[in-house]
């Protein structure tokens, strides 16, 4: 794919000009979304993609809460137990909005 008379610049230049749509000027230049609103409120697009993404984090969420919560209640700290309610929380909000994303007002 590359010749091998190309200097870096050039190298540099094709991978630049190939990858344009992924730097984070141009994301933020077509109205880019931060991974932290797509896990709160959902996917805008319904892309399936952001969809599983969200829906595994979100699991990932709720097990380490439930995994959490049952060593701290086994120990028989109960007021250790808020922070794994605040990830079970957190994780059933995201998974919540990925099967239900909030609708944008037209």
């Amino acid at each position: 794919m590359h010749n091998d008379s190309e200097g870096p610049d050039e190298i540099t230049g094709k991978v630049i000009r190939s990858q344009r749509n992924v730097l984070p000027h141009e994301i933020i230049g077509h109205g880019g979304r931060d991974a932290d609103e797509v896990l709160w409120n959902g996917p805008r697009d319904n892309s399936s993609i952001q969809k599983a993404g969200v829906l595994i984090f979100g699991t990932v969420f709720v097990l380490a809460a439930l995994s959490l919560g049952s060593i701290l209640s086994s120990q028989g700290a109960v007021v250790g137990l808020a922070v794994p309610l605040l990830f079970f929380a957190a994780g059933v909000r995201m998974i919540y909005r990925a099967l239900w994303p909030k609708r944008r007002k037209e």
